[in-house]
């Protein structure tokens, strides 16, 4: 089964303004049991972003160093292919 992952944003950083960067997002779409958000460690001042995946309520480490969010959606995608 295909699935089309898309990104919500789920945190920005700042003293909790909406009007920064986001940091870390949701993502839709996963197969039902899973999980994934997406999010920069290096926040706010480098591009670090990560694949944190909880699958069954088990949370992974983050893995990649992504130079942007999509990329590391599009990285996250192609398990789903």
């Amino acid at each position: 089964m295909k699935y089309t992952l898309t990104l919500h944003e789920e945190g920005k950083t700042g003293d909790r303004t909406p009007t920064g960067p986001v940091w870390i997002y949701r993502v839709g779409g996963m197969p039902e049991g899973q999980e994934a958000k997406i999010q920069n460690s290096g926040a706010p001042d480098s591009n670090d972003w990560q694949i944190l995946r909880i699958n069954g309520g088990e949370k992974s480490g983050g893995t990649g160093n992504y130079e942007s969010a999509e990329v590391a959606l599009a990285v996250l995608q192609k398990d789903f292919a």
